[in-house]
């Protein structure tokens, strides 16, 4: 996989886990990667809103919001917007946007596959679907201990320690 000059990334999520308060630091990709000119990264989120949500992270569901200026270095740059919702809401609402709706990669980051309620497992079969439907590589992280819905960060093992 040739990484483009200008790239769009779909990064796939679970329970509104966008990172907030500490957000990625797409700069050190421009950094390491000097012919990437401009990186749009979008984060849909395909999970339930948890109860308690992190500092500054109420989305509206459905909506994209506004890209904003993640990193700079030189004239290069990395904005990112985010998405609540489906991956099937995710195209329909942002379908005249081409150069978010249509990712070059997708990182599916940390999600559960199986999800945690009913319903999880069709709407990420969906997502997986739509991706290899029009050809998008997608790169697939886990965690190595998954939690319980609710439980401790990191498995059950942590918090027997």
């Amino acid at each position: 996989f040739d990484i483009e000059s200008n790239l769009t990334l779909h990064v796939i999520l679970d329970g509104n886990t966008a990172p907030f308060a500490e957000p990625h630091d797409w700069g050190l990709l421009l950094k390491r990667v000097p012919h990437l000119r401009a990186l749009m990264v979008v984060y849909v989120d395909l999970g339930a809103v948890p109860a308690k949500q992190p500092q500054g992270a109420q989305m509206p569901y459905g909506t994209l919001l506004r890209p904003v200026e993640e990193a700079r270095v030189g004239d290069r740059v990395v904005h990112s917007a985010r998405f609540l919702g489906t991956y099937k809401e995710f195209h329909e609402h942002s379908r005249e946007l081409p150069g978010i709706v249509k990712p070059q990669l997708a990182l599916w980051a940390d999600a559960p596959i199986f999800g945690h309620v009913e319903g999880d497992l069709d709407t990420r079969i969906e997502a997986l679907a739509m991706l290899a439907r029009h050809g998008i590589p997608v790169v697939i992280t886990q965690e190595s201990e998954i939690p319980e819905l609710g439980g401790p960060p990191g498995g059950p093992w942590l918090a027997e320690g």
